[in-house]
């Protein structure tokens, strides 16, 4: 049948070419809708890929727990040649190791290199607490402490912790120094990174 025109409900009258129009746009909407969908499909397989072994330390950074959980006298004062009890426990989903070396060395950008580092500790297990006493070098004014485990450390983990000297311990306690919280171990997954890298103080172990 050779349909020149077709009427609706109501009497609107609609041409043959004018249906033609309509299903044309019609047709061409239908196609960017797939092409839409298949692009936000593609970008959550992008974007909400499952966390791989490369950027498992950046997961770690924002999980809700710490990674790693520190305990004893880190999260005091540190005074260089004195001596830290220190509790660190490995809570994240991967194998560490944490490094210390001297804050003028460190280059989290790039990876501070090992051969800087006085201290290496580790591999620390998930799951795993350790227990150690820490000596603090005597001249020391800031560690820097790090996992050398891949890129963990250009992913973020690394912490710097002011030393002071033993005279002047005293007197910092008893006023503020900048930030009322700038010298204190922050809250989240580095928390215990600091601990833990201070409990390789006394390992000289290099790779």
């Amino acid at each position: 049948m050779n349909v020149e025109s077709l009427r609706f409900p109501g009497g609107v009258e609609m041409r043959a070419t004018s249906v033609r129009i309509v299903l044309a746009a019609v047709v061409v909407a239908l196609v960017a809708s797939v092409a839409f969908a298949g692009s936000a499909v593609a970008d959550r397989d992008v974007h909400g890929m499952p966390v791989t072994a490369h950027d498992e330390a950046s997961s770690c950074v924002q999980e809700t727990a710490p990674c790693f959980a520190i305990g004893g006298d880190a999260t005091g004062l540190i005074e260089d040649d004195d001596e830290l009890a220190l509790t660190f426990t490995n809570n994240g989903t991967s194998s560490h190791r944490l490094v210390i070396a001297p804050g003028a060395e460190a280059d989290p950008g790039n990876g501070t290199p090992t051969e800087a580092a006085f201290v290496e500790l580790g591999p620390i297990e998930p799951g795993e607490s350790v227990e150690q006493t820490v000596a603090v070098p005597r001249g020391t004014d800031t560690l820097h402490l790090f996992c050398d485990v891949g890129d963990h450390e250009q992913q973020g983990m690394h912490l710097s912790r002011n030393v002071y000297p033993g005279d002047s311990v005293q007197k910092a306690e008893n006023q503020t120094i900048g930030d009322p919280g700038e010298d204190r171990i922050p809250s989240g997954p580095w928390i215990a990174l600091a601990a833990l890298g201070a409990t390789g103080l006394l390992c000289r172990r290099r790779r």
